[in-house]
């Protein structure tokens, strides 16, 4: 599928945490053909086996999560209002008066963030997620009901996918971390049935945004030699943010080397520099003080796996509509062929003498 058609149609899906079956259902069908073997856990982890691997060579595994932010429905007033519980952090300045879809079993809803316009206001202050609500347009909690509205339905940003073929750029939701589990389709596409000098997994994991829940319950069970963390990466390269950028749209690939929940291997840091100064790869180092990945929990897998956070730069994250560049899609997607591609079992045991 082409690149940017296949971000698309990731994005575009429906999957707040807890919810991602529609995600998990087309990564199964797109990942089938190109695997040996697919597992889905309990818990709703979908674990690929991409055909081709050397079956006496190490085991890498990539972790993207399916889930994005957005919301369930936590109460429902008298009067027909629905009251909002986040699934993932959200700046609450953003979503007043957006355009939201309650899915209500079968049935897709449109609805507005409840916002109070400027007649009414009282005074200045920011609103607390606890606040909010969303306007289906019903008048009474039985009119709710009618509808088929429950407690604990998923309620989900409304956007538009659009891409700029002259800035390259893409404008869209939940490219985090959709953009993640689009490049593992994408990297199986190429090396699938090739002579690779490893065994890959690709996993997509659930739960993400409320905790890792999902990278927790893998880690638990999980056996590979490295871990490849892919994430849509909060950009840091507009007005307001008062560092310097290290995680630029069009920069090229995120290479994370510390966040508060993993410090990247130092044996994996130092081989994946050689590579991507071997193979001239477009990639942008960052340290970052804030967040965490599922990198948290799968690092600490068994008596700890070495293990590092790859990405595309998104800006606006954990918004309604968020912007990447294709082209940081492709430096990823270049970085993740060469290292499956030459990672064998000398690179795995030079890795490990590092601590």
């Amino acid at each position: 599928m082409e690149l940017t058609e296949l971000i698309k149609t990731y994005t575009l899906l429906p999957g707040t945490s807890g919810c991602e079956g529609a995600v998990a259902s087309l990564y199964r069908k797109h990942m089938e053909p190109l695997c040996d073997r697919i597992e889905t856990t309990p818990i709703g982890n979908v674990l690929a086996h991409v055909r081709g691997g050397n079956k006496d060579g190490p085991v890498v595994v990539l972790a993207a999560h399916m889930d994005e932010v957005g919301f369930l429905v936590a109460d429902i007033t008298g009067d027909g209002f629905l009251r909002l519980e986040s699934l993932g952090r959200f700046n609450p300045l953003t979503l007043a008066a957006s355009p939201v879809d309650v899915h209500a079993g079968d049935k897709v809803l449109p609805g507005i963030i409840g916002a109070v316009p400027p007649h009414h206001l009282q005074g200045a202050g920011l609103p607390e997620i606890s606040d909010l609500f969303v306007d289906v347009g019903a008048s009474s909690r039985e009119e709710i009901s009618r509808m088929g509205v429950q407690l604990g339905d998923p309620v989900i940003p409304a956007t538009r996918f659009h891409y700029d073929g002259q800035s390259r750029r893409i404008f869209t939701k939940a490219l985090d971390d959709r953009i993640g589990v689009a490049s593992m389709i994408a990297l199986a596409e190429r090396i699938a049935g090739t002579q690779l000098p490893c065994r890959v997994v690709c996993c997509a994991t659930v739960q993400e945004e409320v905790g890792i829940r999902g990278a927790e319950a893998l880690s638990r069970h999980l056996q590979a030699d490295v871990v490849l963390v892919l994430e849509g990466a909060p950009a840091d390269d507009t007005p307001g943010i008062n560092a310097s950028s290290q995680t630029r749209v069009g920069g090229g690939a995120h290479v994370r080397i510390y966040d508060p929940r993993m410090i990247a291997h130092r044996g994996l840091l130092r081989y994946v520099r050689e590579l991507v100064s071997r193979r001239e790869l477009r990639v942008q180092e960052t340290v970052r003080r804030n967040g965490g990945t599922d990198g948290g929990s799968l690092h600490l897998s068994g008596g700890g796996i070495p293990s590092i956070v790859f990405g595309v730069p998104v800006r606006y994250a954990h918004s309604h509509n968020a912007m990447c560049c294709i082209d940081d899609f492709t430096d990823l997607l270049e970085l993740l062929v060469c290292f499956c591609r030459e990672f064998n079992q000398d690179a795995c045991s030079n890795i490990l003498s590092v601590v």
